[in-house]
């Protein structure tokens, strides 16, 4: 098929609801049944109350038929997680794939700087779409989990001094966490692609508490890293978002002791697991994380691209 035979379309609220419907349908193909349905009441029903989310949802149409769609999901840090597009049997037109082309060109007029996609690893069949727009391959994460009941490193001892983060201390925060990223070898592809500001703005909208659990860490009265995490309450879990030894204080064994804390929270705050990513490359911190009790349940390849500002 070419461009010729296709009417590119952004969703808008004059158009109706099943338009939506329809082109959800397609964004969700390829979860399985179950979860596609749940995922498209969910987004229809959210959208019910903020229509606004909806208007990064394009769709390609031929005729009266529907036969592609794409959609970005909006989120702090003015970043877009991309679902990529997803075309009928035989209507994905040659060259550079059209939904996308248009999605990625009017995203920044709505301040995003950042696009991510998740895909199931790095020679899934969406990824081509993604590499001819100037997506990078990043990383390649592991998603990890251990039980928080009995586990015995929340019960080792810890050296360290947590400091729960204050707005006042912002910049200081943020020099930390930006130091932490040197010769770091958890996707270190992403290191000076976005402000600091911007991470930060996107680490704190997960969970449902924001700032509420990050730490400041300290031993010896000393600057050594950092601990963020998020609370999941409807998913009775806590999320460890982001963790990291400044390079200084690097091999003296301190994330074991960052990893026991984040199990002691997630105790005191009665949540059965703990969950997190992280880069498959980075063997020490996966090694820690083992130690603990974490286990593998998933993983993800991770691609990312950087979006210029409209002029």
């Amino acid at each position: 098929m070419t461009t010729d035979d296709l009417q590119i379309t952004r969703f808008s609220a004059a158009l109706d609801e099943r338009f939506a419907r329809a082109a959800l349908t397609l964004v969700f193909c390829r979860l399985p049944d179950e979860s596609a349905d749940a995922l498209r009441l969910a987004t229809i029903a959210e959208a019910r109350r903020l229509p606004e989310m909806l208007e990064t949802l394009w769709f390609a149409g031929s005729g009266k038929m529907m036969v592609g769609a794409t959609w970005a999901q909006l989120s702090g840090g003015s970043v877009a997680q991309i679902w990529p597009p997803q075309w009928l049997p035989g209507r994905r037109p040659e060259g550079p794939d059209p939904l996308l082309v248009g999605l990625l060109a009017d995203l920044p007029k709505r301040g995003v700087s950042f696009a991510q996609s998740l895909l199931p690893d790095v020679d899934d069949p969406d990824a081509q779409a993604l590499r001819s727009a100037g997506f990078l391959h990043a990383a390649d994460l592991r998603y990890l989990a251990a039980d928080v009941v009995g586990n015995t490193a929340a019960q080792q001892p810890t050296s360290l001094h947590f400091h729960r983060y204050e707005s006042a201390q912002r910049e200081r925060f943020a020099a930390i966490v930006e130091k932490s990223y040197e010769a770091t070898l958890d996707c270190p592809t992403l290191n000076g692609l976005r402000p600091i500001d911007e991470v930060l703005a996107e680490y704190a909208e997960v969970g449902t508490e924001g700032t509420h659990h990050w730490y400041r860490v300290q031993h010896n009265s000393v600057d050594v890293g950092c601990l963020l995490l998020a609370d999941h309450p409807t998913q009775n879990q806590v999320e460890l978002v982001y963790m990291a030894v400044l390079p200084q204080a690097r091999g003296r064994k301190f994330g074991r002791e960052l990893i026991g804390e984040t199990l002691r929270i997630a105790a005191d705050l009665h949540r059965e697991r703990v969950v997190l990513a992280v880069d498959a490359r980075n063997l020490p911190a996966a090694a820690h994380y083992e130690a603990a009790g974490f286990r593998e349940w998933e993983r993800r390849s991770a691609f990312v691209k950087k979006l210029e500002s409209p002029r």
